[in-house]
């Protein structure tokens, strides 16, 4: 319960508006609880007009977002006076052009995305068999940026299973992220010793195990995974008075696991170096 909080008012619950990629979803956090009481989810369709182009209807993610919040609504029982304020976070990677005089989308929705697997495949193997993926399935972001790039499955043999794959578009994303990572610390100077993941993916375990051991540090798993939503809402809720201060949010975000480095270096190089190799092809092939 919030410092100060007057148990005699109405107001209790701030809601997220989460619009990504794959889906529209509607959370309902319990100031009282500290928790996240309720998540409701309605699938986005993707229209793929051409190779690499991916786009949505923008009505389509309108009706899911309001389907979304008032289903939650009907299903808790909440009534808006006990609403502290509802936070949006949506796709952010993503250009729509509205007219300005009718406020009406002119097109579709222009979007990038990217794909997940799953652990046990992944931890099925030892190894990806030398397979790697780079998931440029609509160009690459950064710090490349070519849009031109394409997808690529690079050291296929005979030997390679459905496991190997899985687990080489699990380790994509890792590499994806050292890519990010190294350039972060070239630019700001800091050498980094952990890295606070989130997000739907953080419940893979695997995954964060090979992120650990690729970026040779600490990676921390919050018990809430939701952290854009989360962020949302607790943004909404320090502006709406529903949390006092930021210290008092920051007391509020519990942890559930580290993952700590233990790969070898020669093994984390030549695994780098071969992503690296692979990203090449993608850029020059």
């Amino acid at each position: 319960m919030p410092e100060g909080y007057n148990m005699h008012m109405a107001k209790r619950y701030v809601i997220a508006l989460d619009e990504g990629t794959t889906s529209a979803r509607a959370l309902i956090y319990d100031v009282f609880k500290n928790e996240i009481i309720k998540i409701i989810n309605k699938p986005l369709k993707s229209i793929f007009p051409n190779p690499g182009w991916v786009e949505q209807n923008p009505h389509e993610i309108y009706a899911a977002v309001n389907s979304a919040l008032t289903e939650a609504l009907i299903l808790t029982s909440i009534k808006p006076k006990e609403i502290f304020s509802i936070g949006i976070t949506n796709q952010r990677e993503t250009v729509l052009l509205w007219d300005s005089e009718t406020g009406e989308p002119c097109c579709n929705a222009i979007m990038i995305r990217n794909s997940a697997e799953t652990e046990d495949l992944a931890n099925s193997v030892n190894d990806t068999a030398g397979v790697y993926v780079v998931p440029a399935f609509t160009g690459l972001g950064a710090p490349y940026w070519n849009m031109d790039a394409r997808g690529l499955f690079t050291g296929l043999t005979l030997s390679a299973t459905k496991a190997h794959l899985v687990r080489a578009v699990l380790e994509s994303i890792a590499y994806s992220s050292k890519d990010i990572f190294n350039c972060m610390q070239a630019d700001s100077g800091i050498n980094l010793s952990e890295l606070k993941v989130d997000g739907g993916a953080s419940a893979n375990n695997f995954l964060m195990q090979f992120q650990a051991d690729i970026l040779n540090l600490t990676c921390i798993r919050p018990k809430c995974v939701e952290s854009t939503a989360l962020g949302a809402i607790f943004m909404s809720g320090l502006k709406s008075g529903a949390f006092k201060s930021l210290n008092e949010i920051l007391q509020k975000i519990e942890y559930d696991k580290e993952f700590i480095s233990c790969m070898n270096e020669k093994i984390r190089q030549e695994k780098y170096e071969g992503w690296l190799n692979a990203v090449k092809r993608t850029l020059y092939n």
